[in-house]
């Protein structure tokens, strides 16, 4: 039991305060779970503010809640006292989350100097209490936040950490993830063969895991560095293999996103290629129709 729910309430035994506590707790994770903010925003402001204020893990749920909700100012407030009021019960555990939701708020404010400090502190914390999946999903944001501010050496930095940690706790799909923005660092560095090994091995992982969805995301990173280093014309088969993947998974704005991708390696080799493999048309009937949305 942590530190943050043994509330201490009049006329209750410890134990019969620590029950009262939980009760809320479970119930708030439940309905942030579910997704159903307004709601979740709407139970905590009946709940008496000291109780959410005196329970740190309550006040996270807030805040993600708000987070949810779009009430990012009231989110800011909520998951920073709750990362304060942690840190003075002792609660590294609490704190970390607080922390790194706090970072989260941060980031959608478009506060990128606070959001990259907030997760690192976040992250320490984590990895102070092994709790590697959060540390992990901690260094993969920092990473982001570094690669959107033209920083890619920090970034491969924070994703080659964020990859170990995932690896560690057995998250396959996050750790593929990571390695896809890793390639993207490589290749905004103009270091072309790390971007590609770091491809070639996401697209391999996601052949492994059987995820046509992931498969489609990693073969249009390839494709992406392949474009970038001049190989337009395995760049263009590649982003339309991707697009194909991700319409068959269901993920039509990442489809989109190949599609643009094989346009701009069809600009590169300098004219439309309508001629497509007959064998692959027939392989992947959806091929030959998202090959033609790719004509120019």
């Amino acid at each position: 039991m942590t530190r943050p729910l043994q509330v201490d309430l009049p006329h209750m035994s410890p134990t019969g305060s620590i029950r009262w506590a939980l009760a809320p707790v479970r119930e708030a994770r439940r309905l942030v779970a579910a997704g159903r903010n307004a709601e979740v925003v709407e139970w905590f402001r009946q709940r008496p503010y000291e109780e959410v204020r005196s329970t740190p893990e309550l006040a996270v749920l807030f805040a993600e809640a708000l987070l949810g909700a779009g009430r990012l100012e009231h989110a800011d407030h909520v998951s920073l006292e709750a990362a304060s009021v942690a840190r003075t019960l002792g609660d590294c555990r609490v704190e970390a989350v607080a922390t790194a939701v706090s970072g989260e708020v941060a980031l959608v404010l478009g506060d990128m100097p606070a959001a990259s400090s907030r997760f690192s502190r976040a992250r320490s914390l984590a990895a102070e209490q092994s709790d590697l999946a959060l540390a992990g999903e901690c260094a993969a944001r920092i990473g982001e936040i570094a690669l959107a501010g033209d920083d890619p050496e920090s970034a491969v930095t924070s994703f080659l950490g964020a990859v170990a940690a995932y690896e560690t706790v057995g998250d396959v799909s996050q750790a593929l993830r990571c390695v896809l923005a890793l390639a993207l660092a490589y290749r905004q560095m103009a270091r072309f063969d790390d971007a590609l090994a770091a491809a070639d091995r996401a697209v391999a992982d996601a052949q492994a895991a059987g995820d046509p969805g992931l498969r489609g995301d990693a073969l249009a990173a390839r494709a992406d560095v392949r474009l970038a280093a001049g190989d337009a014309g395995i760049a263009l088969r590649e982003a339309v293999q991707a697009a194909a993947l991700q319409h068959s998974a269901g993920k039509f704005a990442h489809e989109a996103e190949a599609l643009s991708l094989a346009k701009r390696a069809q600009v590169a080799l300098g004219a439309p290629r309508r001629r497509m493999s007959a064998r692959r048309d027939h392989d992947c009937p959806a091929q030959a129709e998202i090959t033609q949305k790719c004509h120019v």
